[in-house]
C-alpha cells in the first residue's frame, strides 16, 4: 500500500513528516511518499521520506490574499500549481491513500489528482477566530472522506453541520522536548523573528521594544534555519547593536542568536516575544505567554496576528505596534507570574496535549484498513 502526504507549508510538512514516521513505525511495510507544494520537503527528507515534488516559496511568502500587490505577484507562480498537479496526476495509480496536510485549495488539487481516499487535516483555520462558511463544509463532504481539526472546537461545530470531523491533537506540538542547552538565566525572555525573509525588519522592531524593557533580564532569540545570524546583526547595526560571538550587544542589553535551539528557548523562556505563525502557537501550547504585534510583510500584519491571538484565546497577546507598548506588555508578564500561568492554561488547552502523531498514525492504520 502506498500513502502519500500533501503539505503547503512549513508547519504543514513538519505535521505531515511527524504523522507519516509514527505510520511508518506502525507499519513497516507500507509505501510512504510526500508531495509538498511549497518548500523542497526537508521535514520528509530527514525521516527518509522520499519527495514526489520540490516547491518553492512564492512571491507573496504563501499569503496572496494579504495584499493586493502580493496576489499579483503570485500570479506567475499559478504554472508551479499546475505542474504540482500534473506530478500528482502522473502518480495518481501507484498512490492508494492521500492525507491533505494545509488548506481548501491543497485539498482540492488533491481531489482533481486523486479523486479517491482522502483525510485532510486541516490546520490552518479555527472556528475561534474564523468559522467555516457554507460552502467550505461543503467542500469538506465532497472533497474528504473525513477531516482532522486543529482543535476540539471546530470538530464539533463541523460535526453540527454534517462534516464528518475529528480532533485527535494537534501534530505540531509533538517532538518539542528540550535537549538540555544551558542559554541563560532567570527571568528569561525568547524572541521568535519567524522564519520568513520578513523575520530581519521584525527583528529589529523586535529588539526597539526590548530596549524599553525596565527588568534584567536574559534575551534569547530562536533562529530559524533559514536565517543567518551576519544578516540580522546587518539589519540592527545602524541602532547600535554589535555581533561578538552570536551575541549581539547594546549597552547594558544582550541577545544571544541560537540555531536549532527553538524546543529548549521555549522551555526556559518565562515571556516570549513572537512574530511567527507556527513557532508561536507551539509556544503557547507548551504553556509560554506570547507578545505579539504587527510586522512587516505579509505573515505579520495586524489582521494575522489578531486572528492568532483570537485563536489562541488570547495566549497569544496582540499589541500595538509601539515599543512602549510592546515593552509593557512584557515588562507586566515578568512581574506577573499568576498572569503566565492564566495564559499558559489557555494555550495548553488551545493546542492540544503531545502524541497527535501516533493518534494520527493509528487512526490512518484503521481508517485505511492498513495490514501491518
Amino acid at each position: 500500500m502506498h500513502i502519500c502526504f500533501l503539505s503547503n507549508g512549513y508547519g504543514e510538512d513538519r505535521s505531515a513528516a511527524a504523522i507519516a514516521k509514527a505510520l511508518m513505525g506502525r507499519c513497516p511495510d507500507i509505501t510512504i511518499s510526500g508531495a509538498p507544494l511549497i518548500t523542497v520537503g526537508g521535514d520528509y527528507i530527514k525521516y527518509g521520506i522520499p519527495v514526489l515534488t520540490e516547491g518553492q516559496i512564492p512571491p507573496s511568502g504563501g499569503f496572496p490574499t494579504m495584499s493586493a500587490a502580493g496576489f499579483i505577484k503570485d500570479i506567475p507562480y499559478t504554472f508551479r500549481h499546475i505542474r504540482y498537479y500534473k506530478t500528482l496526476r502522473a502518480h495518481r495509480d501507484c498512490i492508494d491513500c492521500v492525507v491533505v496536510v494545509g488548506d481548501l485549495f491543497l485539498l482540492f488539487l488533491a481531489y482533481l489528482a486523486f479523486k479517491k481516499n482522502i483525510i485532510h487535516l486541516s490546520l490552518p483555520k479555527s472556528d475561534f477566530n474564523h468559522p467555516h462558511f457554507k460552502l467550505e463544509e461543503w467542500l469538506f463532504k465532497k472533497f474528504a472522506r473525513r477531516v482532522l481539526t486543529r482543535d476540539a472546537h471546530t470538530a464539533e461545530t463541523l460535526k453540527l453541520h454534517g462534516v464528518d470531523a475529528l480532533f485527535l491533537g494537534n501534530p505540531i506540538m509533538d517532538e518539542l522536548a528540550p535537549r538540555g542547552l544551558k542559554l541563560g538565566d532567570s527571568p528569561m525572555v525568547g524572541i521568535l523573528p519567524g522564519s520568513r525573509d520578513e523575520a530581519y525588519a521584525n527583528f529589529a522592531r523586535i529588539l526597539a521594544a526590548l530596549e524599553r524593557i525596565p527588568e534584567s533580564a536574559c534575551y534569547v532569540c530562536a533562529l530559524a534555519p533559514s536565517l543567518e545570524p551576519e544578516r540580522m546583526a546587518e539589519y540592527v547595526k545602524v541602532n547600535g547593536w554589535v555581533l561578538e560571538s552570536a551575541v549581539l550587544k547594546k549597552g547594558r542589553n544582550a541577545v544571544r542568536l541560537v540555531k536549532d535551539g527553538f524546543e529548549d528557548i521555549v522551555a526556559s523562556s518565562d515571556v516570549l516575544i513572537g512574530l511567527a505563525g507556527t513557532a508561536n502557537e507551539q509556544a503557547a501550547g507548551c504553556g509560554k505567554p506570547v507578545v505579539s504585534f504587527a510586522g512587516t510583510g505579509p505573515q505579520t500584519t495586524v489582521k494575522r496576528m489578531k486572528d492568532q491571538e483570537r485563536m489562541l484565546g488570547g495566549a497569544v497577546r496582540y499589541v500595538k505596534d509601539s515599543p512602549a507598548d510592546i515593552a509593557a506588555e512584557v515588562s507586566m508578564l515578568l512581574k506577573n507570574p499568576d498572569e503566565r500561568e492564566r495564559r499558559g492554561r489557555i494555550g495548553i488547552e488551545r493546542m492540544g496535549r503531545p502524541g497527535a502523531s501516533a493518534r494520527m498514525a493509528e487512526f490512518l492504520q484503521k481508517e485505511f484498513n492498513i495490514p501491518c
